[in-house]
């Protein structure tokens, strides 16, 4: 049988990463002791108590970075230098998996005279690490291969630039041969839970140009473009939109140009259970019940073994509410697509995939979850592992990235610094609040009421500021609401750093509204990745800092 691993070139198509088996673990900015993924959580916090060895990547130092066995405060935009660095030394040195490398990648040669351009030294100027801690991060990554992993970020649409840097992580973790290895990557189990037998969507071509051939050919054809959406409705091509778990004017950027689409377009529908900055432009709200008030659809997943869950209300809806699934169904009978929607309710619709899927529903509503324990783990015959790829391998040289007209290796884009007397601004989330959506819950903003601007001793220095001033960030005519400053050495200089999701402009949102840093309004430009189409919100997001 021959074991199929997703690899492609979409940002989220890595396999899941066997932490507790692994000895050494390199993650790029993914702050993983305050996320909300408690179960890789969890295997992280065993890979450490194991004495795991964790290389984090990152210019501020988290909590994630407080466990680390080296912080290594990066420059932004410069990852992709790092790992060309790291790779370097591995081909240089033949610390690869030889055996793996042959019989399970393409592109081996060409690799190896593509990066004989990138000096270990070149990499640490533009890095800023020193050209030896490049060497022996590589050297000590090498020694415990396969068992070892390199982590790409989460949500890393920074600099557009990042298809670069996922590939080259993919192609590092591929010349440590941890594909199917104990320590390296889980294979996806094979245990598939079939689909209610709606009828097949017809085929249609996508505006946003995602995955076809006339646009971005290698974007996400799935999801799309959400950042195309005001190119689009400038061109009159979007005449009515539908918002639905999501709020455009806190997650896309710039501000007043997210708020301007939304008053050209004709019909804008959002379905939310808070008065959101886009529900306040919304010319209907279909208010949703939350997740504690509604049963959902089967929450499957293929962690070391896939399981399959099932999400039941706790409580019935409070006020006049309903969950998304009815509203959708609803509107379905309404617009004449009744084949779509043939159906009682969500619970039959979990009902039949489990019996179509030889699964005991009844048991599943007992026991709430049901694993599958018996699919293997790793591969011990190479020859086994199968790659959806053109040629069924890993692709270190890709012909399709080459075919579309671009560059077949990564390569490295210089990022512009901040200019005289600016800083750039970053930002991210916290373990207290979940993206934009609970920091008006008073419980929540007791714990965490601020966004407070984390700035290093030296900027502030600079900018007059002391630990516990009120300031605010300042570009252009755009300024902040005021917030404290924390000076601190967690954070290298030439950046600043404050919490997603406060300085609201909606009053609804009363405890955060005008309180704290609106990031996404100091976005003075977004930066394309030209592969993925991926925007960089950090990449032209330069501040000053000024007391209040």
């Amino acid at each position: 049988m021959a074991w199929h691993v997703t690899y492609g070139h979409h940002l989220s198509s890595f396999p899941l990463y066997d932490y507790e088996n692994s000895k050494y673990v390199i993650i790029f900015g993914r702050n993983n002791l305050e996320a909300l993924l408690v179960g890789e959580t969890y295997r992280l916090i065993k890979f450490l108590e194991k004495g795991g060895k964790l290389v984090y990547v990152d210019p501020r130092f988290t909590t994630t970075a407080a466990k680390a066995y080296r912080w290594i405060p990066i420059k932004p935009g410069t990852d992709v230098a790092f790992l060309l660095g790291l790779i370097r030394v591995v081909i240089d040195e033949e610390l690869y998996d030889k055996e793996f490398v042959e019989k399970v990648t393409v592109g081996f040669d060409e690799l190896k005279n593509h990066i004989k351009q990138y000096s270990v030294e070149w990499a640490s100027k533009e890095t800023e690490i020193p050209a030896d801690l490049i060497r022996t991060i590589a050297r000590e990554l090498a020694s415990f291969k396969p068992s070892c992993i390199i982590v790409p970020p989460r949500r890393n649409s920074r600099y557009g630039i990042e298809t670069q840097e996922v590939r080259a992580i993919a192609i590092l973790n591929a010349l440590m041969g941890n594909y199917g290895r104990k320590g390296g990557f889980w294979l996806r189990g094979k245990r598939r839970i079939k689909r209610y037998p709606f009828p097949r969507y017809p085929k249609a071509k996508r505006v946003d140009g995602a995955g076809e051939k006339d646009g971005f050919p290698l974007g996400d054809k799935y999801e799309g473009f959400l950042n195309s959406l005001p190119e689009l409705t400038d061109k009159g091509m979007v005449k009515a939109l539908f918002v639905y778990g999501t709020n455009l004017v806190t997650n896309m950027a710039p501000t007043q140009k997210i708020i301007d689409m939304l008053k050209k377009i004709e019909l804008v529908v959002v379905i939310e259970n808070q008065l959101t900055e886009t529900a306040l432009y919304a010319d209907v709200i279909l208010p949703e019940c939350t997740y504690l008030e509604r049963d959902d659809n089967l929450n499957i997943r293929a962690y070391p073994h896939p399981f399959v869950a099932l999400c039941e209300k706790a409580i019935d809806p409070l006020y006049d509410t309903k969950p998304g699934w009815l509203i959708a169904k609803e509107l379905g009978h309404k617009l004449g697509l009744d084949d779509y929607f043939d159906f009682k309710d969500i619970m039959e619709v979990n009902r039949v995939r489990c019996k179509r899927s030889r699964i005991s529903f009844k048991k599943l509503k007992k026991d709430g979850v049901i694993n599958f324990t018996h699919t293997p783990k790793y591969v011990d015959d190479l020859e086994l592992l199968y790659f959806k790829t053109p040629s069924g391998k890993i692709e270190l040289y890709s012909e399709e990235f080459k075919k579309y007209g671009f560059p077949p290796l990564p390569v490295y884009e210089k990022v512009e610094d901040p200019p005289e007397g600016y800083v750039r601004l970053t930002v991210g989330r916290v373990s207290t609040h979940t993206h934009a959506r609970t920091q008006n819950n008073p419980w929540l903003h007791e714990l965490y009421p601020e966004n407070m601007l984390w700035i290093n001793p030296e900027d502030a220095k600079k900018f007059g500021i002391k630990n516990g001033d009120w300031v605010r960030i300042v570009s252009g005519e755009t300024k902040s609401e005021k917030v404290r400053a924390y000076v601190t050495e967690r954070i290298r200089p030439g950046i600043v750093f404050a919490a997603h999701g406060w300085g609201r402009l909606t009053p609804h949102m009363s405890r955060v509204y005008k309180k704290g840093i609106f990031d996404n309004m100091f976005v003075r430009k977004l930066a394309f990745d030209p592969i993925s189409h991926q925007n960089g919100f950090d990449r032209y997001s330069f501040v000053k800092v000024v007391k209040a």
